[in-house]
Order: structure tokens, then C-alpha cells, then sequence
């Protein structure tokens, strides 16, 4: 974890300031994650896709200092946003300021600050707010006409042709096969949202399917 703001004798506040101004300076492009789960493989699929740097720490001076130290002039980042109380996804987005929100899914974390599904619903909505947005379709019925990724019929972004293997899972996204090396649904979803990202964002898909097929999910986060 970054403790800038110690070593440097300055307020958490101050760090934050600093970071906004940095990142508003640099006309960066960002793209901001959150959800109840799949944060870090949708992170990790997402800055592959769009071939990109992303932070790993989703607290707010850990993004402080990321993007104090990381994020550069007319560069593209994908940040894990992560939040655990009512508040702090205004703060984040005052912060990072993103250009793109993707919601990977809505569930009972953190109740005890909350009170509700729907007022996490609610706050986690908060990165769609005046932006690009996109979200898994497990979700999508909390936020009407915003597009959604999933292997279902009815979606704005489908994959097809899901087939787990034993050490893989492949699918087809717009008649391209797409390899995961990972046996697992749930990071063949978040390959299909980083794909679906990729192609709003006008990037040439078989460059992205090509850069989603050697990622590695980060170990002990999922």
C-alpha cells in the first residue's frame, strides 16, 4: 500500500488534490470497476482488451498514488474502484474523474454500512452517472438502458458458443473465437465485458481477443 502522504508530511486530503489535478492535467482516458465481485478479473481483462496499464490497490489513496505516480499524458488506465460505505463512490469519482463506468455485479457486501441491496445498488450506480457505462446483465436490471454483457439471448454485447474444458474456456464474440486459459464462467464473462469495451471503444477486436487470451487473473482475489 502507497504511504505517500507520510513520507511526504502532507494530509490524506492534500494527496487526494493532488491526485485529481494530476489526472485532470494529464487528459487521461480512465476507465473505473466496481462491483460485489469480479472486480479484479473484469480490472485485469479490461486493461488487456484496451492494452493499457491498471492499478491493483482499490482504496482511495492507494488510486491517489497511483495515479500520482502511473497515470501520464494522453494515456488510458483501468481503476478498480472499490467501496465499503455510503459516500465513498462520490469520493472516488471526484478523484479519478473516469470517462467510462463498468459494474461487474450487485450483492449483500458490507449491509452493515448500507442497509440495503438497494442503496449498494444505488451507490455502486453512481459510476454511470453522466458517462459511458457498462454493465454485467446479472445486474442490469437496476440500471435501465445501460448496455450489458453476458452469454445470455436479449443482451447488448453476447458471447456464444460458451464451452468449458478442463484447463479453458472458449466462446465467440462476433464470429471470432475467443481462448481464455481458465476453467471458470465468471473470468470467460469478464474477458466478454473487457471484448465488449474494447469494441465501443473502436479497438481492433482480433488485437484485443489476442491480448484477453495471455492474461493472468492476480492470485487471492477471487
Amino acid at each position: 500500500m502507497c504511504d505517500l502522504a507520510e513520507m511526504l508530511g502532507v494530509s490524506q486530503n492534500t494527496l487526494r488534490a493532488w491526485a485529481r489535478a494530476w489526472r485532470l492535467e494529464t487528459e487521461a482516458v480512465i476507465v473505473g470497476v466496481t462491483g460485489w465481485a469480479g472486480k479484479a478479473a473484469a480490472r485485469s481483462y479490461i486493461a488487456a482488451a484496451l492494452g493499457c496499464a491498471s492499478n491493483y490497490y482499490n482504496t482511495l489513496n492507494a488510486i491517489a498514488c497511483y495515479q500520482l505516480s502511473s497515470v501520464k499524458p494522453q494515456t488510458t488506465h483501468v481503476l478498480e474502484l472499490g467501496i465499503d460505505r455510503i459516500g465513498e463512490m462520490d469520493e472516488l469519482l471526484k478523484l479519478t474523474v473516469p470517462d467510462v463506468g463498468v459494474i461487474t455485479s450487485v450483492g449483500a457486501a458490507h449491509l452493515e454500512f448500507f442497509g440495503s441491496l438497494e442503496q449498494i445498488g444505488f451507490e455502486k450506480g453512481r459510476i454511470l452517472e453522466g458517462r459511458d457505462g457498462l454493465v454485467a446483465a446479472s445486474c442490469a436490471g437496476l440500471y435501465p438502458n445501460v448496455p450489458s454483457y453476458s452469454f445470455e439471448s436479449g443482451v447488448t454485447h453476447q458471447g456464444l458458443d460458451l464451452k468449458l474444458e478442463e484447463s479453458s474456456v472458449s466462446f465467440r464474440f462476433h464470429d471470432l473465437l475467443v481462448n481464455i486459459p481458465n476453467p471458470s464462467e465468471k473470468v470467460a464473462e469478464a474477458a466478454l465485458g473487457a471484448l465488449a469495451l474494447a469494441q465501443h471503444m473502436n479497438l481492433e477486436l482480433a488485437d484485443a481477443i489476442a491480448r484477453v487470451q495471455n492474461v493472468s487473473v492476480p492470485g487471492a482475489r477471487m
